[in-house]
């Protein structure tokens, strides 16, 4: 039913309210952050210089060792205004729900904002205590050396000359002062969004709300409006699937055998109904378990699958040969990743599939299976309760793979061997069988994309989204120490480079002619599923969805040379970004591990499948100030101790500058395609072609 004008104003007069209050609230928090207390009014070019977030950014001009002795002092400071400022921040959701609510409640409202106004005393009191702190100990060279810092970083975020009457900070036009205040906006929104007080972001919990309630409060804040009519966010409809008790795998016949969980192998279920059981089923070995016509290749070929459980080799047979005839020699393709194997497993009718893990080609160890698969799972909702899918889904360890096929009288490396070369047949695994049960808790939510938009002027239909994933791991419950899975790489950076990415678009002197989006999604870490129901279920017709720019996992090591694209040579984007690093001096390079198949694990991979032309890029290791072999080091030291583990954690010492040259690029490359009317293309012999070319009509 229409809602009457009289409604719709009230509702504009509030969402106007809303805008006003959290604009201006910003400019206050901004203007309490850091708080260097001896600028002065008279000073015009401190009055135009925005006062860095935290304390790190006063000693980064310092040298070396000045930085490494005031260090821990920052360090200590900087954690003692986490709870205050988390104070301020829930202080502050709480007069915008106050606001936003149907029924006006003035005392509570009152209340709120007095509320506000303590928290943020008290977060002024201890950000000038811990600046001064840091100021005192500073020769006077070295506090010149910090406001020098400081000035070059550029005008106030609170201008009120914005362009189209927003109240904007409009960026410097050196490149070295736009590069700084994004670094900084990237500082600021990751060290929230990673902080412990998000619960690890994960998706249908209260740290995942907490996250939606931020980038909306932060998108609005900008100016950037909802993106999905009048609202900031498009609801996901997932079931949880948590197990009740150890899964259990009892293998029987030659190999009498039941694999330890979580140390020797995964499984569970996607089906939502409880308990699940396969009994007594016989074991095969499909090699790859593909099934590609197109490429004459069918692991299926000479054997019914249905309901039997099938092993099954991760990535492909081009990864194992290296034959660049073969697939796409050592780069993955999509047949190479186990979601792929358990979709087609499902088609087969098998009752079970078990990958075996080989860190490899798989691209990560065992802990990131682990991590991934033992807790709580999340599927999309589904009508039939996702009973199209295999009953049993999971992993084995190469260890316990080899004792598998050794006590069924067979070498595992041979019949790899013989699975990569064309015309392989399944291998029946003699009279070993498989019994599998999960009992899972199933429960039905929902989780939220959260959408932004800034509407073309002359084209609103076509539209350029950026994409980043808001979630990650969450926390466990059960766990000694440290429990939170903070994804401060993975992928805090990406979902802060949304909101930078944003306020740059809307700093430009005329709005855009196409559409721009900023989508920050759910649940990546479960399967790419946030982007999945999005293009699903699109807000802008994929059809005249022009480009789609992903970000995952930015830079933390500083200003690089190279710019890596992944899934390098497939659309006419990395044209754009060839143009865009001109001015970078940057070089674009191919991934230097197309095996591990980064192009599949992320959400742009969703697009690319609809067909729409999607870049995926990230800072390379070719360190400006270190060299190549020291950002190897930094790139292989985040994997191994860092992702998808407790100890991806924000710290204020990150330099940022390399990611905000980053999201520069992206900035431009998006503001390109939003003014002028070409439509890029993928490269020919794509996988993805076909499907854009079927939609070419919607675009002439």
């Amino acid at each position: 039913m229409p809602i009457p004008k009289s409604g719709r104003r009230q509702a504009m007069n509030k969402r106007n309210l809303l805008v006003i209050l959290l604009v201006a609230s910003l400019g206050v928090n901004l203007l309490l952050i850091g708080g260097i207390g001896w600028r002065m009014a008279d000073r015009r070019d401190y009055a135009q210089a925005l006062v860095p977030p935290n304390t790190g950014w006063i000693l980064r001009d310092l040298s070396e060792e000045r930085r490494t002795e005031l260090g821990d002092a920052a360090r200590e400071g900087f954690e003692s205004v986490r709870p205050a400022r988390a104070e301020m921040f829930r202080a502050q959701r709480r007069v915008n729900q106050l606001i936003d609510d149907e029924e006006f409640n003035r005392e509570a409202l009152a209340e709120a904002f007095a509320q506000l106004r303590r928290t943020s005393m008290d977060y002024q009191t201890l950000s000038h205590e811990q600046t001064i702190e840091i100021l005192e100990q500073l020769t006077p060279e070295e506090r010149q050396a910090a406001t020098e810092f400081v000035r070059r970083g550029g005008p106030p975020r609170a201008g009120r000359d914005g362009p189209r009457g927003r109240n904007l900070r409009p960026r410097n036009s050196e490149p070295a002062s736009a590069r700084n205040a994004v670094a900084r906006d990237l500082h600021e929104h990751t060290e929230v969004l990673a902080s412990d007080e998000f619960e690890g972001r994960a998706p249908a919990t209260r740290g995942g709300q907490l996250t939606i309630d931020y980038l909306t409060e932060q998108f609005a804040a900008v100016g950037a409006g909802p993106g999905n009519g009048d609202s900031y966010t498009q609801q996901v409809d997932v079931v949880e699937i948590t197990a009740t008790t150890d899964p259990v795998l009892q293998f029987s016949g030659s190999f009498d055998a039941s694999p330890a969980y979580k140390t020797e192998m995964v499984i569970g279920s996607r089906r939502h109904d409880s308990p699940i059981v396969v009994d007594d089923s016989e074991v095969v070995f499909v090699g790859y378990g593909i099934n590609a016509p197109e490429r004459g290749w069918n692991d299926y070929a000479d054997v019914d699958a249905a309901g039997k459980t099938v092993i099954v080799l991760v990535n492909d047979p081009g990864y194992a040969t290296r034959d660049p005839e073969l697939f796409n020699g050592n780069a993955m393709t999509w047949y190479g990743r186990w979601i792929y194997k358990f979709e087609e497993a499902a088609r087969q009718g098998a009752a079970g599939i078990l990958i075996v893990h080989e860190t490899g080609p798989a691209g990560y160890g065992w802990d990131v299976v682990d991590n991934s698969w033992s807790g709580p799972q999340i599927t999309l909702a589904a009508e039939n309760g996702n009973s199209h899918l295999a009953p049993i889904e999971g992993w084995l360890t190469l260890e316990t793979a080899n004792a598998l096929f050794a006590a069924a009288g067979m070498d595992y490396e041979e019949l790899k061997a013989q699975a990569a070369v064309p015309g392989f047949s399944a291998v029946p695994l003699g009279d070993i069988r498989a019994s599998m049960s999960v009992e899972t808790a199933v429960r039905g939510s929902s989780s939220q994309n959260v959408i932004a938009a800034i509407p073309g002027s002359t084209r609103p239909d076509e539209s350029i989204i950026y994409t980043a994933h808001w979630d990650h791991l969450g926390m466990v419950a059960d766990m000694e120490g440290d429990n939170i899975w903070n994804g401060a790489v993975d992928n805090a950076t990406g979902t802060g480079a949304l909101l930078a990415l944003a306020e740059l678009h809307l700093e430009q002197p005329a709005p855009p002619e196409r559409t721009v989006v900023f989508l920050a999604v759910t649940a990546e870490e479960s399967g790419l599923l946030g982007s999945q129901w999005y293009v699903e279920n699109p807000v802008y017709p994929i059809e005249t969805t022009v480009a789609n720019i992903n970000m995952d996992a930015l830079n933390t090591w500083g200003r690089v040379r190279d710019i890596v694209v992944i899934g390098h040579g497939s659309s006419e984007l990395e044209d754009y970004l060839a143009d865009a690093v001109v001015s970078q001096d940057r070089t674009i390079v191919p991934e230097p591990t197309p095996e591990r198949g980064f192009y599949y694990r992320s959400d742009h991979f969703n697009f690319a499948r609809a067909g729409v032309p999607s870049l995926y890029a990230e800072g390379g290791t070719d360190s400006r100030e270190n060299g190549n072999d020291w950002g190897v080091e930094q790139s292989e030291d985040y994997v191994a101790n860092r992702y998808h583990a407790p100890g991806d954690e924000y710290d204020p010492d990150w330099d940022l500058t390399g990611a905000a040259e980053d999201v520069l690029l992206y900035f431009e490359i998006g503001n390109r395609l939003a003014n002028e009317t070409n439509w890029p293309e993928w490269y020919e012999g794509n996988e993805f072609k076909e499907t854009r070319d079927a939609s070419a009509a919607a675009r002439n």
